[in-house]
């Protein structure tokens, strides 16, 4: 994987929304999952310089949509950020963590307000004022950070119905460690500037991008990939319900319909590939993506049994990835549960494991090579670039509409 995969998986998923509400679409969320100090805030900062791109430090059902009496509204009241943003936006938020935090009712609350933000509107009923009717329609981005609070969060985040994709930030060594620690030292002093100098490359890349007039479509082989891809994701990261006490599986719910993964994938390989990410590395970040997008501990034995043909048992397999042997186990039958690891028991009290027939062959078509000219391919080959600039125009307050015009002229 390269070093910029982060970059080219933020600018992918702001571009994907840009490209949604010119073309018609949903929206892209994302989240960047990493430890503190780990870079996620200066990828995210860098796109507040965009046209439609609004920072939030932390929300709540009453920010979003306020329902504030009108004899205690301050005289710049703006409703509520949805108001604000109006009917197109990209929202970034530094911390989703904060709302992981949340006790229960009020995060319960805010996830529902998502999901429905997600599909496309929102209404909200207040008391004030003898009762009213708050409502926004429109297509709102997401794009926060997180850490890895995530993944004890699953339940959670699946009772919203799946609307993020993931992207863990590559972990680093302790020589990697090392040498950020020194950059970091060195860069002491200079951190305005080189923030500055980020932000500029960010706003110059999005100036002179071409952006296509309909939605590109993929070849039959890049449709079998991706379809492949999202099966697979959706399966490894479907719920299982176990009790809060004793933790034992008390229901297994039908595994997520891919449909809608599929979609939030394919829009963000497009939007890599219209900031100029080369196809084949685009199509690596997509992997890791959906990879990324299921809990840690189910990732880490996946990826374990996906590079061995012989089973293993319970506690080999929670030694080899460091893992309490309840961790690795708890993590198994979550994938046995919904047909990606098939479990053999040789005798009593020994569980042994292995990928399904279904999973490794599907895996392995993933991991196929693409041929490199293809229909989507084309859209990057008139994209702007070099000395060409370009300028960003919203047509409506109301329901903006991105343009951008090659050179600055109409």
């Amino acid at each position: 994987m390269s070093g910029n995969d982060t970059l080219y998986v933020t600018l992918g998923a702001l571009a994907a929304n840009y490209l949604s509400v010119r073309n018609g679409g949903d929206a892209t969320w994302l989240l960047l999952i990493a430890p503190p100090s780990s870079g996620k805030t200066e990828h995210i900062s860098a796109l507040t310089c965009l046209p439609d791109v609004h920072m939030a430090a932390e929300i709540s059902v009453a920010a979003l949509l306020s329902g504030t009496p009108r004899r205690e509204k301050a005289r710049d009241a703006n409703g509520g950020l949805l108001n604000q943003i109006g009917g197109f936006g990209i929202l970034l938020l530094k911390d989703f963590t904060t709302i992981l935090s949340m006790k229960h009712e009020k995060r319960a609350e805010l996830l529902a307000a998502l999901r429905e933000i997600y599909d496309g509107s929102w209404t909200r009923c207040v008391g004030t004022d003898g009762g009213k009717i708050l409502h926004w329609k429109g297509l709102l981005g997401i794009i926060a950070g997180c850490t890895e609070a995530i993944d004890t969060h699953h339940a959670v985040m699946s009772s919203m119905g799946e609307r993020f994709i993931f992207f863990r930030l590559p972990t680093a060594d302790d020589k990697i460690q090392k040498q950020r620690v020194r950059q970091a030292l060195s860069n002491i002093g200079h951190e305005s500037k080189m923030r500055e100098e980020l932000t500029d490359a960010v706003t110059t890349l999005f100036a002179g991008i071409e952006w296509p007039k309909s939605t590109p479509l993929l070849s039959e082989p890049e449709q079998a990939q991706l379809t492949d891809l999202a099966c697979l994701t959706a399966r490894c990261r479907s719920a299982v319900e176990r009790d809060n006490y004793t933790r034992h599986i008390i229901n297994i719910p039908d595994p997520e319909t891919p449909t809608r993964v599929a979609q939030q994938l394919y829009r963000l390989l497009l939007g890599m590939l219209i900031i100029g990410v080369p196809k084949p590395t685009a199509w690596q970040v997509l992997l890791k993506v959906g990879k990324d997008s299921m809990p840690k501990s189910r990732l880490k034995v996946f990826e374990f049994l996906a590079e061995t043909d012989k089973p293993h048992t319970t506690v080999a397999i929670a030694a080899l990835l460091k893992f309490p042997t309840m961790t690795a186990e708890r993590a198994l039958e979550d994938l046995n549960a919904h047909g990606i690891v098939e479990r053999d028991k040789p005798r009593e009290n020994l569980n042994q494991w292995q990928l399904s027939d279904w999973a490794r062959s599907c895996y392995q078509r993933i991991k196929a090579d693409l041929p490199e000219n293809s229909p989507i391919s084309l859209i990057t080959e008139n994209r702007c670039g070099g000395d060409k600039t370009g300028k960003w125009k919203n047509k409506r307050k109301d329901a903006p509409h991105l343009e951008c015009v090659a050179g600055g002229s109409k």
